[in-house]
Protein backbone atom coordinates (compact mmCIF):
# COMPACT_ATOMS: atom_id res chain seq x y z
CA UNK A 1 0.00 0.00 0.00
CA UNK A 2 1.15 3.52 -0.72
CA UNK A 3 0.39 6.49 1.55
CA UNK A 4 -1.57 9.37 0.08
CA UNK A 5 -0.03 12.72 0.97
CA UNK A 6 -2.69 15.22 2.00
CA UNK A 7 0.05 17.68 2.91
CA UNK A 8 -0.62 17.44 6.65
CA UNK A 9 2.08 15.33 8.29
CA UNK A 10 0.36 15.28 11.72
CA UNK A 11 -2.59 13.23 10.47
CA UNK A 12 -2.41 9.45 10.08
CA UNK A 13 -1.72 8.26 6.54
CA UNK A 14 -4.38 6.93 4.26
CA UNK A 15 -3.34 4.09 2.00
CA UNK A 16 -4.59 3.13 -1.43
CA UNK A 17 -5.80 -0.46 -1.52
CA UNK A 18 -6.56 -0.50 -5.22
CA UNK A 19 -8.10 1.31 -8.13
CA UNK A 20 -11.41 -0.34 -9.00
CA UNK A 21 -12.76 1.73 -11.86
CA UNK A 22 -12.49 4.74 -14.11
CA UNK A 23 -14.68 7.14 -16.02
CA UNK A 24 -14.03 9.83 -18.57
CA UNK A 25 -15.28 13.39 -18.26
CA UNK A 26 -14.70 14.75 -21.72
CA UNK A 27 -10.92 14.51 -22.25
CA UNK A 28 -10.21 14.00 -18.55
CA UNK A 29 -10.21 10.72 -16.67
CA UNK A 30 -10.90 9.94 -13.04
CA UNK A 31 -10.15 6.75 -11.16
CA UNK A 32 -12.23 5.15 -8.43
CA UNK A 33 -9.72 4.68 -5.60
CA UNK A 34 -10.48 2.28 -2.76
CA UNK A 35 -8.75 3.36 0.46
CA UNK A 36 -7.47 1.22 3.32
CA UNK A 37 -10.25 2.41 5.63
CA UNK A 38 -12.93 1.26 3.21
CA UNK A 39 -13.83 4.59 1.64
CA UNK A 40 -13.76 5.08 -2.13
CA UNK A 41 -13.28 8.39 -3.92
CA UNK A 42 -12.97 9.55 -7.52
CA UNK A 43 -9.49 10.96 -8.07
CA UNK A 44 -8.00 12.73 -11.10
CA UNK A 45 -5.16 11.02 -12.92
CA UNK A 46 -2.74 13.61 -11.48
CA UNK A 47 -3.35 12.08 -8.02
CA UNK A 48 -2.85 8.53 -9.29
CA UNK A 49 0.06 8.74 -11.74
CA UNK A 50 2.68 7.50 -9.27
CA UNK A 51 0.58 4.76 -7.66
CA UNK A 52 1.39 1.09 -8.06
CA UNK A 53 -2.38 0.58 -7.91
CA UNK A 54 -2.69 2.40 -11.25
CA UNK A 55 -0.12 0.08 -12.82
CA UNK A 56 -2.10 -2.90 -11.53
CA UNK A 57 -5.37 -1.46 -12.84
CA UNK A 58 -3.87 -0.86 -16.28
CA UNK A 59 -2.50 -4.39 -16.37
CA UNK A 60 -5.88 -5.86 -15.40
CA UNK A 61 -7.51 -3.69 -18.06
CA UNK A 62 -5.05 -4.99 -20.68
CA UNK A 63 -3.68 -1.55 -21.57
CA UNK A 64 -0.24 0.01 -21.12
CA UNK A 65 -1.26 3.65 -20.68
CA UNK A 66 -4.25 5.25 -18.98
CA UNK A 67 -4.92 7.13 -22.22
CA UNK A 68 -5.79 3.76 -23.80
CA UNK A 69 -8.53 2.92 -21.32
CA UNK A 70 -11.94 2.56 -22.96
CA UNK A 71 -14.21 5.57 -23.05
CA UNK A 72 -17.37 3.51 -23.42
CA UNK A 73 -19.61 2.27 -20.63
CA UNK A 74 -17.28 2.08 -17.66
CA UNK A 75 -19.60 -0.25 -15.78
CA UNK A 76 -18.60 -3.18 -18.00
CA UNK A 77 -14.90 -2.38 -17.69
CA UNK A 78 -15.12 -1.90 -13.93
CA UNK A 79 -16.97 -5.20 -13.49
CA UNK A 80 -14.29 -7.06 -15.46
CA UNK A 81 -11.49 -5.50 -13.41
CA UNK A 82 -13.26 -6.25 -10.13
CA UNK A 83 -13.79 -9.88 -11.19
CA UNK A 84 -10.11 -10.20 -12.12
CA UNK A 85 -9.12 -8.70 -8.74
CA UNK A 86 -11.35 -11.19 -6.94
CA UNK A 87 -9.81 -14.11 -8.84
CA UNK A 88 -6.28 -12.90 -8.12
CA UNK A 89 -7.02 -12.44 -4.42
CA UNK A 90 -8.67 -15.87 -4.24
CA UNK A 91 -5.52 -17.40 -5.70
CA UNK A 92 -3.34 -15.48 -3.25
CA UNK A 93 -5.44 -16.65 -0.29
CA UNK A 94 -5.37 -20.24 -1.54
CA UNK A 95 -1.58 -20.10 -1.86
CA UNK A 96 -1.25 -18.67 1.67
CA UNK A 97 -3.48 -21.40 3.12
CA UNK A 98 -1.52 -24.08 1.29
CA UNK A 99 1.80 -22.66 2.54
CA UNK A 100 0.50 -22.56 6.11
CA UNK A 101 -0.73 -26.14 5.82
CA UNK A 102 2.62 -27.28 4.47
CA UNK A 103 4.44 -25.51 7.31
CA UNK A 104 2.23 -27.21 9.91
CA UNK A 105 2.83 -30.60 8.32
CA UNK A 106 6.60 -30.04 8.28
CA UNK A 107 6.65 -28.94 11.92
CA UNK A 108 4.76 -31.97 13.24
Amino acid sequence: MQPYDFGTPDEPGWYVDEIVGHHWKGRNIEFLVKWNLGDSTWEPVSNCNELEALDNYLMLSNVKRWQDLPKKSDNDVTKKVVIKNIKIRALEVTEMVMEQSENKININ
